[in-house]
């Protein structure tokens, strides 16, 4: 209960804003909670670099979009326009629109309220881990960022992704570190009992 009071008090922070229309608390408390699961449970199996802040970094990745939503929400609504007619990614819309993106603006929010680097770093990056050229992270352990881009992938892929469900199914993310031996099943169940235990499915 402790994780789903911690990610409902992230939004309680922005509870006397008005919301951009389409944006969903529930969704993004889920989402950001559901993510930071599964972060969790992968640093469980793969060494990650600051693994003790493995469920913040993934509750707090997207909180960019939150901020987007409560600050500009007329900018919010315009991006998914965007990304709706022209199929771009949401962040090259983000940044088209806003000059920024909401993987920019968590690491920021992260960096103000002085939380770890690797926290920051793995937000920053969570889209384009391939770039995280700041990422410091030792031989042989999981890049942080890398993570929390597969976690978010696959949440978003089973349905629980702050923007609304797509109308067609998509397939479930794949969830692999190569170089990396884990097992996948036993993350899936682990993670299936935890948000049963939340009542978050």
């Amino acid at each position: 209960m402790r994780k789903f009071a911690l990610g409902a008090s992230i939004s309680n922070l922005f509870s006397q804003f008005r919301l951009a229309p389409s944006f969903s608390m529930v969704r993004f408390n889920l989402h950001s909670v559901a993510t930071g699961i599964l972060v969790e449970l992968i640093s469980n199996e793969i060494e990650i670099d600051d693994s003790s802040g493995a469920f913040i970094g993934g509750l707090l990745h997207d909180v960019g979009k939150l901020l987007i939503a409560v600050s500009m929400p007329k900018q919010y609504e315009d991006v998914l326009a965007v990304a709706a007619v022209s199929g771009a990614p949401l962040l090259v819309c983000e940044r088209e629109i806003l000059g920024t993106d909401h993987a920019e603006l968590s690491a920021l929010a992260i960096s103000r309220w002085e939380l770890a680097d690797s926290i920051r770093w793995a937000a920053f990056y969570h889209h384009e881990p391939e770039k995280a050229v700041t990422e410091h992270t030792k031989s042989g352990t999981l890049r942080f960022s890398l993570a929390v881009h597969e976690a978010d992938a696959l949440i978003n892929s089973l349905g629980m992704s702050v923007r609304s469900a797509p109308r067609t199914p998509r397939l479930a993310a794949p969830l692999e570190f190569p170089g990396f031996a884990f097992s996948k099943e036993r993350v899936l169940k682990r993670m299936e009992l935890e948000l049963k235990g939340l009542a978050l499915d």
